[in-house]
């Protein structure tokens, strides 16, 4: 069951806190959830894999994430080119996970990529931080070809998150 959280992600056009976001002009929202995307991109709110707790907010990637994902423990792999990130929050937040969870990161990095990530398979990583009380993780996959700069902008369009 979800807690009546609100997670805001915006993405100010042009913005030099953000290195400039041109292009991000598409806005999705659910569940008092909001995030700028580009053109091109998908977000959705559909669960991505078997994992129900944390609970996902959303996953944005740079192409269209197929329906039917594995419910049984199967795993995902983004394709050759493609990259996608996915928002899960701790519910309810661990008051005792301050140590387990460092604040947010002025700006997101692209963590260390393995084949070993919680049931996914491919290149994928893994960011956790805290923000206003609340813990979250961010699974990010990046396919094998996938150019530098599109990763560069999802890891921008991450940045712009804000959480109220």
């Amino acid at each position: 069951m979800f807690v009546g959280t609100l997670i805001t992600v915006g993405v100010a056009l042009g913005s030099a806190a953000t290195g400039g976001a041109a292009g991000l002009d598409h806005v999705f929202r659910s569940d008092g959830i909001a995030i700028t995307y580009p053109t091109g991109w998908q977000v959705s709110n559909r669960p991505l894999g078997y994992i129900s707790d944390p609970a996902q907010r959303f996953v944005v990637a740079s192409y269209r994430v197929p329906g039917g994902r594995p419910n049984d423990g199967g795993d995902y792999r983004p394709p050759r080119a493609g990259v996608i990130a996915q928002l899960l929050e701790e519910q309810p937040p661990d008051p005792d996970a301050k140590k387990d969870y460092p604040v947010r990161p002025a700006t997101f990095a692209l963590p260390k990529l393995s084949d070993h990530v919680e049931g996914y398979s491919g290149r994928w990583g893994e960011m956790v931080f805290r923000d206003r009380g609340r813990d979250f993780y961010i699974f990010v996959g990046v396919g094998p070809s996938t150019p530098a700069t599109r990763v560069e902008t999802l890891l921008r369009t991450l940045d712009t998150m804000t959480v109220t």
